[in-house]
């Protein structure tokens, strides 16, 4: 939750900055932005939760987490635009836990799919339980 409230509140910090700074647009829809954002971050966290409850020792849950999140963040559109991806890609996508067609779609105006918030839940409780449910004290 500490996480979650932190990633929140740096988002905020980072628009109004960005807006007194810059004059950069304030998300058009921001109801529809803060539920993509917490959605996409919990199933983030949840995800590094699950890496975390598979592995061994710290050290290879670093190994296990490093592939794990760049995949996610490369469909995400952090290394590589989302529109210079096949459209095979891109479409993958707009559904990976960061949520990016989501908060775009917010940022721009419209609300976020239902789809997009409903997969990114989806995936938020199934790594939480799955997280749960492997976590072992050591």
């Amino acid at each position: 939750m500490l996480a979650l409230v932190g990633i929140l509140a740096s988002a905020v910090l980072l628009a109004v900055v960005a807006r007194l700074a810059f004059g950069s647009p304030l998300p058009q829809h921001p109801l529809g932005f803060a539920a993509a954002l917490a959605l996409g971050a919990t199933a983030l966290l949840a995800v590094g939760l699950l890496v975390a409850a598979v592995a061994p020792t710290a050290k290879a849950a670093q190994a296990l987490a490093v592939p794990v999140f760049m995949v996610i963040m490369f469909f995400g559109g952090v290394y590589l635009p989302r529109f210079l991806l096949p459209d095979f890609l891109a479409e993958i996508g707009a559904y990976t836990p960061p949520g990016v067609q989501a908060l775009l779609d917010a940022w721009t105006g419209t609300a976020p799919q239902p789809l997009h918030l409903g997969i990114m839940a989806v995936i938020a409780v199934a790594a939480g339980a799955g997280a749960a449910k492997l976590f072992r004290w050591e």
